[in-house]
């Protein structure tokens, strides 16, 4: 067991905007903190739903409900038992499809197409694990700033590919197409990664809103000479970058979460 001093622990702080242009917020958010034995865990998601209306509000209210049943009844067992990677990564693929697997029926039997991205981060026991579908995305804003998470979108393909520069991906007409989205079947197919996370780090997890008009280098830069302990300094940078997201011109709704290690 670890010692008191030995232990991480978490600020943590999330926020989301409608927009002035669209009827309502597809967007859901997670986030969930507990007291374990080897110290605080935290779990954020962040899923953007797609469908218009209540429809893509519902896909991505469906994942959130799905992880947050996972946190509280799966993950006691695995921070008992030792966490292991591979067996993280098992069970959130089994999660992610069955919630594919349970909007797609909805869908069906609506008449209706919907679906989701879904970003997932944990950090746990001295490590950070996480999942992405679609394309929402995961940051870490220190020790060095790096986007953890790639775009399962079609543009992001083309230029792992060489067909398309960077700079073209970003103005492209097919840049929003999804390559993996849940809901939509036949087979989710999530991308996994894993590390060791410390003190002093700074995660982001949030939404194609949040991400089209601030880069992680002008997150991160918001961030220093701030105590990043206190959850009210978290909200208060997540509230600032979402106002300048809006002055930018972003048209979709917007949404993050910010967690800091100490």
């Amino acid at each position: 067991m670890l010692r008191e001093e030995e232990k991480m622990h978490f600020a943590a702080a999330l926020h989301t905007e409608t927009g002035p242009y669209r009827e309502k917020n597809e967007d859901s958010m997670l986030l969930m903190q507990a007291d374990s034995s080897c110290g605080q865990v935290v779990m954020a998601c962040v899923c953007d739903g797609m469908g218009g209306l209540e429809r893509g509000e519902a896909a991505s209210a469906a994942v959130v409900r799905t992880m947050r049943d996972w946190f509280a009844e799966r993950l006691p067992g695995l921070l008992a038992g030792g966490l292991e990677g591979q067996e993280i990564r098992r069970q959130w693929r089994e999660a992610a499809a069955c919630a594919d697997r349970m909007i797609a029926a909805y869908g069906h039997r609506n008449g209706i197409e919907l679906g989701t991205t879904c970003a997932l981060l944990l950090i746990a026991a001295g490590h950070y694990f996480w999942m992405n579908i679609g394309d929402s995305r995961i940051y870490r804003l220190s020790d060095p700033v790096c986007r953890l998470t790639a775009d399962q979108t079609w543009v992001r393909r083309e230029v792992e590919l060489g067909h398309l520069t960077e700079r073209e991906a970003v103005v492209h007409p097919r840049r929003n197409m999804l390559l993996q989205c849940i809901g939509t079947g036949p087979a989710v197919r999530p991308d996994f990664g894993e590390g060791e996370a410390a003190r002093g780090q700074v995660f982001l997890v949030c939404s194609d809103g949040f991400w089209h008009e601030v880069t992680e280098e002008e997150a991160a830069l918001r961030l220093r000479s701030r105590d990043l302990t206190r959850t009210e300094v978290l909200e208060g940078i997540l509230s600032d970058l979402s106002a300048v997201c809006l002055e930018r011109g972003e048209r979709d709704n917007i949404s993050a979460i910010l967690i800091s290690t100490a």
